[in-house]
């Protein structure tokens, strides 16, 4: 459903504040295209005679270059203001100065009083609608907030179930805007003995459970607990502060996505907590599933594991598509092989039709095979955010997964479907060199050996229990029959 954007109007100043997410703020937009050309030195220039604050700042203002290297500006005077606007340009300090005026006139207002741990981002927009986004983070709450009541929808966040599930994501906002502007900020040693213990838990669930929800698998929480551990004592320092902000960020998507602290927590990745929309139809399946002899239900299967309630994990998402890729890569000289065998039907006195059927599929086989290597090769390394795109463009709303399932199943499916059409040719040729009645004992034997071998290898044994029982209580009667005849027979 389409909300129309709140507003709050700051008519004392011609501003228009309007709220917006730490997550949709548009950091990495490169906006300012960079020219190199010929400069000129100014005598003594960046020595220590001449260096100092800028001459273009305002006063109580500084200049920050995070450490990925993107500038930004900090008032720590009354109420402590963060902007990327270029400080250099008269008229984005005039946006600014303007903003932050609309901002102060409509707290004053509402008659809110804002601690001293509070912080507001400030970004005009240049559409000629003076128009200023902005929202408020409380560095002792570790919250987002904004001065009016908003949708989620509004801001471009995800649904919640409850209002302690809506916290969680709005301290993911928190450390978002923390890891962007990290440099003025000297973070509490309790955030980092913290994180060091969330992922120490998490090391030891990963390496104990299999369904681990946790977002690293163990060999990177092994790499990350020392490089945490190393940042003790030495949260003053921008750079340190921008990594714990990080994993914090990780940590609270986490948290969010399975329902930390809620009644629908998901303790297991395969544990589905949410209601679903729209019940999957199945009536396509078993089709499916019976022209696969199976093979399209496992790969359904293994599809619904790796996507519960449209949640993907980096680590389960790789070994799998890493297997699967190997799978066709195999079926593909499979395929080739069988091709080949075909070479010797010139020499034999072959059903023509059947040669031409099972040589198809063979090549069949080639073709879907290499086209599934081409077309996943590169998604074989991807992360959970890529994987989540690929499941969620291909997972069908009405049959789920069973479509790209069958498209997985049908270079094997080929591949066995051409070998029960050789087979049948081999019989055909048997027919003609042998006794008939010969070929029918020869069919029912491979049959009775196929049927043993078949429910052998299910879960349930073929021999009943009871007569298990009976068998191993007569053996050791026997047994002991035979070892009192033995003593019987023993010279006194």
């Amino acid at each position: 459903m389409d909300h129309k954007l709140s507003t709050i109007s700051a008519t004392m100043t011609s501003m228009t504040l309007k709220p917006v997410s730490p997550l949709n703020v548009g950091r990495y937009a490169v906006t300012h295209k960079a020219e190199l050309k010929d400069r000129i030195i100014a005598a003594g220039f960046g020595s220590s005679a001449r260096s100092g604050c800028p001459a273009y700042l305002p006063p109580h203002w500084s200049l920050s270059i995070h450490p990925e290297g993107k500038r930004y500006y900090f008032r720590n005077s009354g109420l402590r203001v963060i902007t990327e606007e270029d400080f250099t340009d008269s008229d984005a300090l005039d946006s600014v100065t303007r903003c932050i005026t609309a901002v102060e006139a409509e707290v004053e207002k509402q008659n809110v009083i804002l601690a001293e741990t509070v912080e507001l981002y400030v970004q005009p927009d240049y559409s000629g609608d003076d128009i200023c986004w902005y929202y408020l983070v409380d560095h002792a709450t570790q919250v987002a907030f904004w001065l009016e009541e908003i949708d989620t929808d509004e801001l471009g966040l995800q649904e919640s179930s409850s209002e302690s599930h809506m916290k969680i994501l709005l301290e993911w906002c928190y450390w978002t805007h923390t890891e962007s502007f990290c440099n003025h900020i000297n973070l509490p040693a309790r955030f980092l003995n913290e994180l060091i213990a969330v992922y120490s838990h998490g090391q030891a669930d990963v390496l104990t459970s299999e369904q681990s929800t946790f977002p690293y698998d163990a060999k990177m929480n092994k790499e990350i607990l020392p490089l945490l551990q190393s940042m003790r004592g030495q949260l003053s320092q921008g750079q340190n502060v921008c990594a714990v902000a990080r994993f914090w960020v990780v940590i609270c998507r986490h948290r969010f996505e399975t329902h930390f602290g809620e009644l629908s927590a998901r303790l297991s990745r395969d544990c589905k907590v949410l209601v679903e929309e729209h019940e999957e139809n199945r009536l396509f399946n078993p089709v499916v599933s019976a022209f696969t002899l199976g093979i399209s239900a496992q790969y359904n299967k293994a599809l619904d594991g790796l996507f519960v309630d449209h949640l993907a994990y980096t680590h389960h998402w790789q070994i799998f598509m890493q297997a699967t890729v190997s799978k066709w890569q195999r079926e593909i000289l499979i395929s080739a092989g069988l091709l080949v065998l075909h070479s010797g039907c010139a020499l034999l006195p072959v059903y023509l039709p059947l040669a031409i059927l099972s040589a198809s599929l063979a090549m069949l086989g080639i073709t879907t095979g290499a086209a599934l290597v081409h077309r996943h090769e590169h998604l074989q390394n991807v992360t959970s955010d890529g994987a989540f795109d690929y499941l969620y463009d291909t997972r069908s709303k009405r049959f789920g997964f069973q479509g790209l399932a069958l498209a997985y199943s049908l270079p094997k499916t080929f591949i066995l479907w051409s070998l029960i059409a050789i087979t049948a040719q081999w019989l055909y040729l048997l027919c003609q060199a042998v006794n008939p009645n010969h070929v029918a004992f020869i069919i029912s034997a491979i049959a009775s050996v196929f049927i043993v071998v078949h429910y052998s290898s299910r879960t349930q044994p073929i021999i009943p229990e009871s007569v298990k029982d009976f068998y191993c209580g007569l053996r050791s009667r026997i047994s002991l029959r035979d070892k009192v005849g033995e003593a019987e027979d023993s010279p006194v």
